[in-house]
């Protein structure tokens, strides 16, 4: 089992699940998967994917693209993203196989 968890820490870099998030909102809508894809082509500094000890809040996370994308890079912490906008959280809410340390909020 630690040898596995160290091959996923090494392989599962965020360039590498960024192509899998992308294809999370290809059947969403043309509109939401192009901002998707434009969202997904620079992707974040080093800095925001540091791992934290226990939660991570990320807020006006939009249609949730980073917050899924440090979700599935971190996955022992757990991820509270918060948008103002209902048909985002809507759209975050309703992603497919969602990890189980992802929570989205309306806020």
């Amino acid at each position: 089992r630690e040898r596995y968890s160290q091959m996923r820490d090494r392989i599962e870099t965020p360039e590498y699940c960024a192509r899998y998030v992308s294809y999370k909102y290809i059947y969403k809508g043309t509109e939401i998967e192009s901002a998707a894809r434009k969202a997904l082509r620079n992707l974040p500094d080093e800095e925001f994917f540091r791992k934290v000890d226990e939660t991570k809040y990320i807020g006006n996370c939009g249609q949730g693209e980073y917050a899924l994308l440090y979700a599935l890079v971190n996955r022992d912490v757990k991820v509270v993203a918060t948008d103002p906008s209902p048909d985002n959280i809507a759209i975050c809410r309703n992603i497919s196989f969602l990890p189980d340390n992802i929570v989205f909020e309306e806020g």
